[in-house]
């Protein structure tokens, strides 16, 4: 297992990302950038035409659909485009999403019992961000998974194989971020990240190379460490700046 720490500035540096509730994940961030569809339309001048308003009616209906089938639910949000309005910027449907701060961190009684459930111990990286950051919610996307999260997805992909011919979840790559099946992992031995896409696999059926291939083209070198992650992370601009 790699035993590699991150430098004390950068904890530093995300514990105050991980304080701020606009700015401690990409998702966090458009969420609260974002303008509710109810404030955008009452802005607008009223349409006279039935016709014309009655499709804007079903028009916001279908969006407000979409978005829950999406998993959005009330307050999920959308990316339009550069400017706030018809034109572009982020709109939220069914309110606008409550952000707050990313989940206070574990004390040592908590990481040890999560790592007595996994059955081996936390690389030191997670291990830091979880005891001196936050329990998750900061990061790329909707950010690190909660140790309540880490371990459910992690039940979720080893207890029986998930691979489309019984392949069975390396052991060595821990998923520590994404949402549903395509999952940022971190290695274990190595450190390094690895990117699991389930979608390299939707068709192997259809392809003529055997479902190992597949199998194995789906995971994909992310970054060389969680530390050159997250210092990515925070040195770009985010999905809501």
């Amino acid at each position: 297992m790699s035993d590699a720490r991150l430098s004390e500035p950068l904890i530093a540096r995300l514990k105050a990302r991980a304080g701020d509730p606009a700015r401690r994940s990409d998702d966090a961030s458009l969420a609260a950038n974002s303008v509710p569809m109810e404030d955008l339309l009452a802005g607008l001048p009223p349409i006279e035409d039935p016709a014309m308003r009655a499709h804007v009616d079903r028009a916001q209906g279908m969006l407000s659909r979409v978005m829950g089938m999406l998993g959005g639910g009330a307050g999920g949000f959308a990316a339009i485009g550069p400017g706030v309005g018809f034109g572009g910027g982020v709109m939220s449907f069914g309110g606008k999403p409550e952000v707050g701060p990313a989940p206070p961190p574990h004390d040592e009684t908590r990481i040890a019992a999560a790592e007595a459930a996994l059955g081996f111990a936390l690389p030191p990286v997670l291990r830091q961000l979880y005891a001196g950051v936050a329990d998750g919610g900061f990061g790329p996307g909707d950010g690190l998974y909660g140790l309540d999260a880490l371990l459910a997805k992690w039940r979720e992909l080893t207890h029986e194989p998930v691979g489309p011919q019984g392949q069975e979840w390396p052991r060595n790559l821990l998923p520590i971020a994404g949402q549903d099946w395509n999952l940022t992992c971190l290695d274990r031995a190595s450190g390094r990240l690895i990117f699991w896409d389930v979608e390299e696999m939707a068709d192997f059926e259809d392809e003529e190379e055997p479902g190992d291939e597949a199998w194995n083209r789906a995971f994909k070198p992310e970054a060389d460490s969680l530390e050159a992650w997250l210092e990515r992370w925070l040195g770009g601009r985010n999905k809501g700046e």
